[in-house]
């Protein structure tokens, strides 16, 4: 029973005393991974817009309620000009998190990549359009 212990002691020492922080970040990095210097955020722009125009449904037919810039006596589309939920309440307000926040992601990323390029200046400026049509 003791040496039991002694060597559960003795294995959990060597195992909090060794690691393997030495040249850690060079064993963790991929080497296959896209940098920024690589990346062209032209590509990220085109993609959050293809995200952010696939999104019809969940705008048509539950934002545009809220401001009543569509009403409706048909309970199909949420009754969100009438502010009562329905059974398509949660769904289309999960959507909402999932397609515009998946868009705006991709904007935060591309406007990360463009802040300090002159280069990119004018796709930043449309970066923060974008961002704000998108949410």
């Amino acid at each position: 029973m003791k040496k039991s212990i002694i060597y559960g002691a003795m294995l959990a020492a060597l195992v909090q005393t060794s690691g393997c922080t030495k040249d850690f970040d060079e064993i963790s990095t991929n080497p296959r991974e896209v940098t920024a210097d690589k990346m062209d955020p032209n590509f990220l722009l085109s993609s959050a817009q293809w995200e952010f125009s696939n999104t019809g449904y969940t705008q048509l037919l539950f934002e545009s309620m809220w401001p009543q810039v569509l009403a409706s006596t048909f309970d199909y589309y949420g009754n969100g000009d009438k502010y009562t939920p329905s059974t398509n309440t949660v769904n289309y307000q999960n959507n909402l998190w999932d397609e515009e926040y998946r868009s705006a992601s991709l904007i935060v990323e591309m406007q990360n990549l463009t802040k300090d390029n002159a280069q990119y200046s004018n796709l930043y400026n449309i970066g923060s359009l974008m961002k704000v049509m998108i949410m």
